[in-house]
């Protein structure tokens, strides 16, 4: 078991999950990764952050050369998926953080100190927070709303085969309709020293346990 624990926090478009993922990092005093992970992850491979930004949280299309059609082209959406994935693996094995989005709960999934978390709202909440942010009218709101919700899910399927909603249904779900964002830093912060107790006696049973086998493996040899 890590000493550390990392929080993997979905947030439906709208909901604010980027304003309670960074107070919830600096609450607990960790690091917060969101989009800086699209430059750091290209700043580790020395690789412009520019060419890949439109492609972050999205698929884009392949390319097909119209000499050689058979040739093999690989989508900047692909080629940004495996620089964030090994990236997130890096981190999530160093230290404590809350990470955003880029489907790290599906990139965590076998990782035993992750705690997913998913922001969401009814979809006249988003849409009314993101016609006051942007201060867009109602039907360019909506519109934006359903296309980032679109986006965000063909992502999501596409880069986990239709299987990241296996994972994240191992955490906690708060609705931004219902408590404010405060209120759902304080209750995401509770929950996630609950967790880290939990996280501690888990590993002090392993320590138990191991320790038990190393005594019983000693009188073994010496008998």
């Amino acid at each position: 078991m890590n000493s550390h624990i990392v929080i993997t926090m979905r947030r439906d478009f709208g909901a604010e999950g980027h304003e309670i993922g960074a107070q919830l990092a600096e609450r607990l005093g960790i690091a917060f990764y969101d989009k800086d992970i699209l430059g750091k992850a290209a700043y580790k491979k020395g690789i412009d952050e520019a060419s890949f930004s439109q492609a972050d949280e999205s698929v884009t299309k392949t390319y097909v050369d119209p000499v050689f059609p058979s040739r093999g082209f690989t989508r900047k959406s692909d080629q940004l998926f495996a620089l964030e994935k090994e990236f997130i693996r890096d981190v999530a094995a160093t230290k404590s953080c809350v990470i955003v989005g880029r489907l790290s709960a599906y990139i965590l999934r076998n990782n035993t100190n992750v705690f997913n978390i998913l922001i969401t709202a009814p979809f006249d909440f988003r849409v009314k927070n993101i016609q006051e942010k942007y201060h867009s009218s109602l039907s360019d709101a909506k519109k934006l709303v359903k296309h980032v919700d679109a986006m965000r899910r063909d992502y999501r399927n596409y880069y986990s085969n239709g299987k990241w909603q296996l994972y994240e249904k191992r955490g906690l779900m708060l609705n931004r309709e219902v408590f404010d964002i405060p209120s759902c830093v304080e209750i995401l912060e509770t929950a996630v020293k609950v967790m880290k107790k939990q996280c501690l006696k888990e590993a002090l049973r392993g320590f138990v346990w191991v320790g038990f086998l190393v005594r019983v493996n000693k009188s073994i040899k010496i008998s």
